[in-house]
């Protein structure tokens, strides 16, 4: 049996990223196309038996197809350094 997935779709339905401009999607569209990209990653991972890594409660975990949960190490909330690209730099 195949453990649920881990994100559930969002209430939008099938989006065509080139039906319109990056600038013409609106969040809900983002949304749906991070969940699809997310939901193939981790069925592929789960296919050749890889965890998939993720963040969850302060903790890098992977998440492993037989539906184990392994804590890797804390998530440093460290402040971004300068230099970072972000503009007006």
């Amino acid at each position: 049996m195949a453990p649920e997935p881990f994100l559930s779709p969002p209430p939008t339905g099938h989006v065509n990223p080139h039906a319109k401009s990056d600038a013409e999607l609106t969040r809900a569209d983002w949304k749906y196309i991070g969940w699809a990209v997310t939901d193939k990653a981790r069925r592929e991972a789960s296919a050749f038996n890889h965890p998939v890594t993720i963040g969850k409660d302060g903790w890098v975990v992977r998440l492993w197809p037989d539906g184990r949960e392994e804590r890797v190490k804390p998530i440093s909330r460290l402040p971004i350094p300068p230099g970072n690209g972000q503009h007006g730099e």
